[in-house]
């Protein structure tokens, strides 16, 4: 796990790409997540969130499976 700090140029990537993905359900705190992604350059994301399934650059592992 790594510690990211929040500061003005991480804030002005998360704002961009909020506007490029808000269609897709993804919201402040995700797009601020997309952006520490873009910072670290991966791609790798723990989520179960569904939205984050829906950005085509992520490659999302569920941790919680799916009940049919």
């Amino acid at each position: 796990m790594k510690i990211v700090d929040l500061d003005y140029n991480l804030v002005l990537q998360s704002l961009e790409l909020f506007y490029q993905t808000s269609s897709l359900g993804i919201g402040g705190r995700d797009s601020t997540i997309l952006g520490t992604l873009k910072k670290l350059k991966t791609k790798k994301l723990f989520s179960h969130d569904d939205a984050f399934k829906k950005v085509k650059w992520v490659k999302v592992f569920d941790p919680i499976p799916k009940f049919h």
